[in-house]
């Protein structure tokens, strides 16, 4: 999910080339990179039945990422502490802020 985001949101082909080799390709070299199974999309689809309201496909991501940190025992580094911290009063997981 986070690499949709990721290569969803640059420009053009060069800085996804960039994207690639300074972010992605060291993630998956070491073997940190995960993908959601059946019970995190289960349980992601669960959260947001609780949440309801106007949710956006972004807030989808967001539910999912969770999730899928929760499932993993990570923690989630986001800037986006607000909307995390809505996600975590019905899913809990670990999350910080970079700052």
């Amino acid at each position: 999910m986070v690499a949709l985001e990721l290569c969803a949101g640059v420009a053009n082909r060069a800085a996804l080339a960039r994207l690639e080799r300074h972010v992605l390709a060291p993630y998956q070299r070491r073997g940190r990179v995960f993908s959601p199974s059946y019970g995190t999309w289960k349980a992601a689809g669960a959260a947001l039945g609780q949440l309801r309201g106007n949710l956006t496909r972004s807030f989808y991501n967001d539910v999912l990422i969770a999730a899928s940190c929760r499932e993993h025992g990570v923690t989630l580094v986001t800037r986006n502490v607000g909307d995390f911290e809505r996600i975590a009063r019905v899913l809990p997981f670990a999350f910080a802020s970079p700052i």
